[in-house]
Parts: C-alpha cells; structure tokens; sequence
C-alpha cells in the first residue's frame, strides 16, 4: 500500500460523504487536498495533526511491547535526521527515532538502538522530555511475545552492550536492497545478542521491526504486521505504516507527552 492507495481510500470516502475532521481526526490540509483533486490526488501528504493521537494521561497508559515514534527532540542529531527526511516531502519528517518498551525494571523503559548500542532508559527519568506516539499490536499474542522477546534483551542489555548501530544500514532505506528477515535469520540473531556476540548492527527503526517480526514467528500467528517491505523502515514510514497503511494490524493508543508521566 502507498500514496495510490491512500489516495483512492480518502476518494471512496469523500464521494460517502463519511470523511470530517471530527470523528476521523484528519486535518484541513489533508481534506483539502482531497477536495480540490475530487479525490485522485496521487501524493496525498499527511500532515503532524494527522498523526496526532488522543493525549495519554501518562506511562499508566503504556505496556510492555508498545512501540515508541518518537518527535525531534529539537537537539542537532535530531534535527539534522528531520532535515534529510524533510527532502522526501510526503515524509513524516518530524519523526526522527523509535524504540520499544519493557516493564522489566522498576519504571517502564525505552529499549532503543542509539549510537551507544542497545540500550534502556528509562522513560521517567532519561526520557522524561521525549514526546511520542504509542502503537501496539491488535494481536495480543503478539504483543506479549514482543514483550518477552524485548524485556529478556533489555535485563541482557542492561549488563552488557549486546548489539551495535547500524550505521552503514541506513543506506538502504534509500535502497532496499534486504528483504525482510526470516524466523531462521531472526532466531540465530536474537541468539547472538542473548550471547553478547557484536556482531548484531541495527538502527533503532530497524531494530523494532526486527523485533516484531521475530515475535510474530515466536507467536505463530498470521498476521501482516509490515506489509510486502524489507526490514529497513525508517521511523516516518514505520509511523505511516502503523497508523494508515495497516490499521487492522495496529492500534494507535494515543500521544506521549513530553514531561508527562
């Protein structure tokens, strides 16, 4: 699914006349688009309100294995990310990192690939002024083998630095040049990690879908978590993905906050 399809989606609802800004939450902007092109734009731009969702009261509204887009933070790695993405301009540039979260320690945790390795902050201290968006899997066996598969990683990873940053991946969300990564590929790296082998290397989008991935084969379930894409997602199109490509596989919880905990 992409640009065509979202395009033909909004279409079919403008010409139901279901489609409001109200109920569905789409900003004047997107509907404008759609107006003005009766429906057949073919670039359809989602705009930052788009993506919105409902503000949480807190980390009360988080479990473990929820997935964390995170905003530019306004420091100069993030904003150098949001200004390369800003060449795409069909591109959530605004969302600069993802991470997973894991109840395994006193407070929730973020586990992210940052340029340190694999690490875990926690989101009531070192993340405090972080604002995200929060997705979850509809499938809740999915979602507790993510939890497990995240939380046995990050207690790992607490102790001994069990993975790299892939740098050099990066490259190949420009082109795909990988598929997605099989349960054998998934299990014998998750393996390495569990070890402290290094020679494991994602970057921090990446590594959520790999991990998701790897709970879907751990779950046995069915389900099209990513569409038909390789493993290098970057976080605006991981944000679109979950948010407007494939909804009935994900749900959005709603808006983190910076601060508020």
């Amino acid at each position: 699914m992409g640009f065509l399809s979202d395009a033909v989606d909004f279409g079919a609802r403008l010409v139901a006349k279901t489609i409001t800004a109200g109920p569905l939450g789409f900003s004047e902007e997107v509907l404008r688009q759609v107006a003005e092109t009766g429906g057949k734009v073919t670039g359809l731009i989602y705009t930052k309100a788009d993506y919105k969702g409902k503000e949480l009261s807190g980390l009360k509204d988080l479990r473990a294995g929820d997935i964390l887009v995170k905003y530019n933070d306004g420091s100069a790695t993030n904003t150098t990310i949001a200004a390369i993405q800003q060449e795409n301009p069909a591109s959530a540039y605004w969302f600069v990192h993802a991470a997973l979260v894991t109840d395994k320690f006193s407070n929730l945790h973020a586990v992210e690939m940052s340029g340190e390795g694999l690490v875990s902050n926690d989101l009531s201290g070192h993340n405090k002024n972080m604002e995200y968006e929060v997705f979850r899997p509809k499938n809740p066996k999915i979602g507790e083998a993510a939890a497990r598969l995240i939380g046995d990683l990050a207690v790992h990873g607490h102790r001994e630095k069990s993975a790299e940053y892939n740098f050099l991946g990066l490259t190949k969300l420009i082109a795909d040049f990988d598929k997605m990564v099989t349960e054998e590929e998934f299990n014998v790296g998750y393996q390495h990690m569990l070890d402290g082998r290094h020679d494991e290397k994602y970057y921090c989008s990446q590594f959520v879908v790999w991990l998701y991935q790897g709970a879907k084969y751990r779950s046995g379930q069915p389900d099209n978590l990513w569409g038909d894409i390789s493993v290098h997602i970057g976080p605006p199109r991981l944000a679109k993905i979950m948010k407007f490509n494939l909804p009935q596989s994900w749900e959005h919880v709603g808006y983190l906050a910076a601060g508020k905990r």
